[in-house]
């Protein structure tokens, strides 16, 4: 006979056999020999493993999203873990996984924990990934001698908020900024435009190119005796740049030339 307790008088179940209801915490039946009064304690260890974790509602397309896994198990430590992202990926095996979803859409990440005994639990949650504003933009003029001012615009973008750091030191916001650039230099220019959920950001490196604007200078006789040749002294300072080039005019009408110092011979 099988019984609750050491002291009950109705047994559960009569028979060499006992068939439990459903077990959700460890139990102990008493078994009563027949005839006489003894009965036996015979215990059921029953094991419970939980898993869950969270997610936040919404992610952008192109996010990390930080998965941490929580589980236990009433007999052991949980021994394995197993990711499915939802996204048809390979899976994960780590208690906290870090996982991109690059494209849209509502996924279900699900977490699988088991013990050593092999009992497992299971936990799944829906995830929201939006797509990410596609931003891309140009200038007016790119290359040019500075200082100069140059106009940018956001392509396709009429209205999130639009923030730039234009590399040197400078930041601006709105669609359609103008700015200075007041010193020689290459310049990354960064945009960064946020919509109601999501945040893209676009750098061009090197994109503004301020070139040195050149002083000429030179020197010579302020006065000759006719005819004669006159030798131009280029004192110009360098400007590093590899391309220079010289014109000069040397006011009689005669062919201009592309020497660094030129002698022109007056009539």
């Amino acid at each position: 006979q099988w019984y609750a307790s050491l002291s009950d008088t109705i047994p559960l179940a009569t028979g060499n056999t006992f068939s439990s209801p459903a077990m959700y915490a460890t139990t102990t039946f008493y078994v009563g020999t027949c005839p006489g009064y003894l009965r036996r304690p015979v215990s059921v260890y029953v094991d419970r493993v939980t898993a869950s974790f969270v997610l936040p509602d919404t992610v952008c397309s192109g996010s990390t999203v930080s998965l941490s896994g929580q589980g236990s198990s009433s007999l052991s430590g949980p021994s394995y873990w197993l990711w499915s992202y939802g996204d048809l990926s390979t899976n994960g095996s780590s208690q906290s996984e870090l996982h991109t979803y690059s494209t849209a859409g509502l996924f279900n990440p699900t977490l699988i924990v088991s013990d050593s005994l092999g009992c497992t639990a299971t936990a799944t949650d829906t995830l929201n990934v939006v797509s990410g504003p596609v931003i891309n933009f140009n200038a007016a003029t790119t290359i040019a001698c500075g200082p100069f001012s140059t106009r940018f615009t956001v392509n396709n973008l009429p209205g999130p908020l639009c923030h730039w750091d234009f590399g040197d030191g400078s930041t601006g916001t709105g669609n359609y900024p103008l700015h200075y650039f007041s010193q020689p230099g290459a310049y990354d220019v960064t945009l960064t435009v946020t919509t109601s959920s999501c945040t893209a950001i676009l750098t061009r490196a090197d994109y503004i190119v301020v070139r040195s604007t050149p002083t000429a200078s030179f020197s010579c006789p302020v006065q000759v005796c006719g005819p004669d040749t006159v030798h131009y002294l280029n004192t110009s300072p360098a400007t590093g740049a590899s391309n220079q080039s010289y014109n000069w005019q040397f006011g009689d009408n005669t062919p201009t030339s592309s020497q660094y110092s030129p002698d022109h011979f007056y009539t």
